[in-house]
């Protein structure tokens, strides 16, 4: 094969365009497929968030897997030889092991820290000082006018103070709460935590959503492309213990879903003469205030439509708040409006779709509203969104593997 590929330059055309069924036509899709170079469903290359950190594959909930808190790489639990034995035992924080690449020790089994989840104040280090305090300032270091809190008590503790914590979100909203002995409100030490997941079919996703709350524990899921009709329940996919909302569109495409814990008692809210692809459900907090939550999800193709009637949804949705000004507003979903440069809310230049990313600015102006997303979401674009009209009460975004 190798004098034939250097033979006469009449050699090398019948190589380039040899006859179909002919011996050179064999041997050259051979040679082609041995080298490597042939992708059988060419397209953009998917970002793998999470590689690992030895053989560079993706790392997702549906595998066992460690990180390393000093040089911040994914492991497969395969990769790095530990039985599953050995795994289950990391789980006590008494036991570490060694980084393969910085070998430094490690007390962490969760595949996403819960580190990031459990800190009750901006301070990194404040699980570090053995007490627990109030809320520190923006800049991550406690403030100096808070009171001293030691981990022994003399004297009874002020419990009442305790009680009167804030909610936030992981996308987060923090809301004062002053518990009532009526209230069905559940007291938690955690911020408030959204998520947003792009399901591209929930049918079969039930396992690993159940990872995902199991780990996470978020209060709100907002769900798009569930592709389901009536014919599938929401219990086939969404973990016990959440109040499900959904608008479906058919068997196989679009379809949005609002899951709230139902300790909440959130409700769906009823809007008239909308048609776009979302969602909107309400919850009562402490002291009369309420959220409102939309998922939405944006047709590729279909122009402005679907945000017009986004639009209008939160026209209606203004008129709700009237007699509860400091109610809050959370949207979240798949907009597909990837051209614009959240930093200075501009499109990028060169962008298609024009007219969809200016309605988008112009419904977020109008409507008060700030989009924080700032990470990639798919492809290296910015396509899944999280709007609110609070973004002060913001604490922490972060990315999570796909499901």
């Amino acid at each position: 094969m190798c004098n034939w590929c250097c033979d006469h330059k009449s050699t090398v055309r019948r190589l380039i365009n040899p006859k179909p069924g002919s011996p050179q036509a064999t041997i050259t899709i051979l040679v082609l497929l041995l080298s490597g170079d042939i992708e059988l469903n060419p397209g953009p290359p998917a970002e793998t968030i999470y590689p690992c950190g030895l053989c560079e594959l993706k790392v997702s909930w549906s595998q066992h897997a460690v990180c390393c808190d000093n040089c911040d790489l994914w492991f497969h639990k395969t990769c790095i030889e530990i039985s599953s034995a050995d795994f289950e035992k990391l789980a006590d924080s008494n036991i570490s092991w060694l980084c393969c690449r910085c070998h430094s020790a490690n007390y962490s089994d969760c595949l996403f820290r819960s580190f990031m989840f459990d800190i009750e104040a901006n301070n990194s280090f404040l699980p570090l000082t053995r007490h627990q305090s109030g809320t520190g300032d923006s800049s991550g270091v406690e403030s100096l006018n808070e009171s001293f809190q030691p981990p022994v008590f003399s004297s009874p503790k002020d419990t009442l103070a305790d009680s009167r914590r804030a909610y936030s979100s992981m996308s987060s909203v923090s809301h004062p709460s002053r518990l009532k002995s009526t209230d069905n409100v559940p007291e938690k030490k955690h911020n408030w935590r959204t998520v947003i997941i792009n399901c591209n079919s929930a049918p079969g996703k039930r396992a690993l959503l159940s990872r995902l709350v199991d780990y996470v524990d978020p209060d709100c899921m907002l769900l798009t492309e569930t592709k389901i009709d009536n014919s599938v329940s929401s219990s086939e996919f969404i973990p016990p213990g959440y109040t499900t909302f959904r608008k479906d569109r058919c068997m196989g495409g679009g379809g949005v879903l609002i899951a709230i814990k139902s300790s909440f008692s959130p409700v769906e809210v009823e809007l008239s003469d909308i048609n776009g692809e979302l969602i909107w459900a309400q919850v009562s907090l402490r002291d009369q205030r309420k959220m409102y939550i939309c998922s939405f999800y944006r047709r590729p193709g279909h122009e402005t439509t679907q945000l017009e009637q986004l639009d209008a949804s939160l026209s209606q949705i203004r008129t709700l708040m009237r007699n509860n000004t400091n109610a809050t507003v959370i949207i979240g979903g798949d907009f597909n409006a990837g051209n614009i440069d959240w930093e200075s809310n501009s499109i990028k230049p060169g962008s298609d779709r024009v007219a969809v990313h200016e309605k988008l600015l112009q419904i977020l102006n109008d409507h008060h509203l700030e989009q924080q997303q700032r990470e990639p979401t798919r492809e290296g674009n910015i396509l899944d969104l999280y709007c609110t009209n609070k973004p002060n009460l913001t604490r922490s975004m972060c990315m999570l593997p796909d499901i």
